[in-house]
């Protein structure tokens, strides 16, 4: 990515990785190891060593990272959600929605998704890592035209969701 503040002079420089029309770089599948590999070589280099299972909340918590478990949506359909700056969130304790903050730097985990933890998690790191640069912007945005505009991940829950997330 640039990384300083000069002028811009029309030239064309090439990314590491290419960006869609959001910012967000393409991840292929036919490149995932190398992602896995360049993400575990800046935090989890042990992990590289010999065959193991990686240990998610260890990689988590060297991306500055903590895991929160909490109950994000009634019929379980997103079993995490990274926090990249404090805020409020909506999250269901005893079958009802209450508003939560949450500081960023925070992963929340679906507590009966558990299952699934190491994926879970291990998702939320690929948010952390490649798409940092969109949900910056995005706040930014928001910021600058003082309007309350639903979250980026609220374009993909069906109606029903989001109807809950309403109530």
């Amino acid at each position: 990515y640039p990384t300083d503040a000069d002028i811009y002079t029309g030239q064309h420089f090439h990314l590491k990785n290419q960006l869609d029309d959001c910012l967000v770089p393409y991840i292929r599948s036919a490149n995932y190891d190398n992602y896995a590999y360049e993400i575990l070589l800046k935090y989890q280099p042990e992990a590289l060593e010999h065959p193991c299972m990686v240990d998610a909340e260890k990689l988590a918590n060297a991306m500055g990272y903590e895991i929160v478990y909490v109950h994000l949506l009634p019929n379980d359909k997103v079993c995490a959600k990274t926090i990249f700056r404090t805020k409020e969130v909506t999250v269901f304790e005893n079958g009802k929605a209450v508003k939560r903050v949450f500081k960023g730097g925070t992963i929340l985990v679906t507590t009966k998704c558990t299952a699934d933890f190491l994926m879970n998690v291990l998702h939320e790191c690929i948010h952390i890592e490649y798409h940092h640069m969109f949900y910056e912007l995005q706040y930014y945005y928001r910021t600058a035209v003082k309007k309350e505009m639903p979250e980026f991940e609220d374009f993909f829950m069906s109606d029903d969701q989001q109807d809950t997330l309403r109530s």
